[in-house]
């Protein structure tokens, strides 16, 4: 399928996804953009400082978890959520944010299973829903995973990050419009940041709207680099790019 990698490139964003409480965006294409590698390195050090002192304290795992996953050191991250867990089997945050750091490592069927046991259905937590929804679109159950977003929706309505993952879904499936029409909502939400702009602007590009990409994108990316960011764009849809995007599905 044409638009096939997006999934590869955004889907996990869990921009919905890990943004609330360990970082996978469900969405990002990697652009550049502050803060530095350096300054992210550095404040994953003193937060795990914070984490090896306090091992007692949850709010310190779930802050480090959120700092290696910035790092990409998402295997670490399952590990400290993993070992919080066990200390706090009743807390549903950590039990979500650890549910959400198995998305990022690839462990979906004990991800779908320990989110079962972040929230209940007389008190869903929208946050989990689009996390579930994320596994939903993952496992090519794409009508099931829009089902779970709307449901999101319904409870925390224009965000974001879900609108993100919903559009994402449409793109996956090739239906462009839908997926736009998502995405652009997403865009000019309230606390739509950088990682969800570059979604739409996949879109764009793939959709013939160039000129439309280039605005989009200077407010995060320094003129002179706009160029080579829609040649980037562009690669995702050429051949090479759309088998690469086959292959990793089927990893």
């Amino acid at each position: 399928m044409r638009h096939s990698l997006i999934l590869r490139a955004a889907l996990i964003s869990a921009a919905g996804l890990l943004a609330s409480a360990c970082t996978t965006t469900t969405g990002s294409l990697g652009l550049s953009g502050p803060p530095s590698q350096g300054q992210i390195r550095s404040e994953a050090e003193r937060l795990g400082e914070a984490y090896r002192s306090q091992p007692d304290n949850p709010a310190a795992a779930l802050a480090y978890a959120k700092a290696l996953n910035s790092l990409d050191r998402n295997d670490e991250a399952a590990a400290v959520l993993q070992q919080t867990a066990l200390r706090f089997p009743n807390d549903k945050g950590v039990i979500a944010a650890y549910g959400k750091s198995l998305i990022a490592v690839g462990k979906t069927q004990l991800a779908s299973n320990v989110l079962d046991r972040a929230h209940t259905p007389d008190n869903p937590d929208w946050r989990v829903l689009s996390a579930q929804g994320v596994i939903a679109d993952q496992s090519g159950d794409h009508n099931r995973a829009r089902s779970l977003y709307t449901a999101a929706l319904k409870i925390q309505p224009e965000d974001p990050m879900v609108l993100t993952n919903m559009g994402l879904s449409y793109a996956v499936t090739g239906d462009m419009a839908s997926a736009e029409q998502y995405l652009r909502k997403a865009s000019v939400a309230p606390g739509a940041d950088q990682k969800v702009r570059q979604n739409l602007a996949v879109v764009l590009v793939m959709t013939g709207k160039e000129a439309e990409a280039r605005d989009l994108l200077k407010s995060d990316v320094a003129a002179a680099e706009i160029d080579s960011h829609i040649a980037y764009l562009k690669s995702l849809g050429s051949p090479n790019a759309r088998s690469e995007g086959k292959a990793a599905k089927r990893a």
